[in-house]
């Protein structure tokens, strides 16, 4: 058997160099091969975690007003522009329920702030509204999409 040292490289006691491979042992080289594998192992994961915590969410605003004694109302919403399928995933507010309108038309109706959940919404713009309670003169809706 043959033990080659290449004169560059800095070994600790028992590390040799047999038949063009290194030899598994406390070789300062196998050690920095296995850090470096570690360290881009843990930043592949870190990578990986950083990136899935940047899910877009989107907020769908909306609110009713009631006119005092007018029996008038006033709907207030910013309207939202989705480019991808996009899944409703929480509902707040303070309503009687609300409904969603895609460009003018209502598309869907709700009762409570459960049932919208796992909807998902195609392409297009947006609008929310709340349904106001009996002798309530403000609501709000939001709805979260991801």
């Amino acid at each position: 058997m043959v033990t080659l040292i290449h004169p560059g490289l800095i070994f600790k006691p028992g590390c040799v160099f047999l038949s063009g491979k290194f030899n598994v042992g406390p070789c300062q080289i196998s050690n920095m091969i296995i850090k470096v594998w570690k360290y881009s192992l843990l930043m592949i994961i870190l990578l990986m975690l950083t990136l899935s915590g940047f899910t877009q969410v989107t907020k769908l605003v909306g609110e009713q007003i009631r006119i005092s004694d007018s029996g008038k109302v006033e709907l207030k919403c910013i309207p939202v522009k989705i480019t991808k399928t996009m899944q409703i995933d929480k509902v707040t507010g303070n309503n009687d329920g609300f409904w969603i309108q895609k460009d003018s038309e209502t598309i869907y109706k709700f009762k409570d702030m459960k049932e919208p959940i796992g909807i998902r919404l195609k392409p297009g713009t947006y609008y929310v509204y709340p349904n106001l309670k009996a002798n309530q003169r403000e609501a709000q809706v939001e709805v979260s999409l991801q």
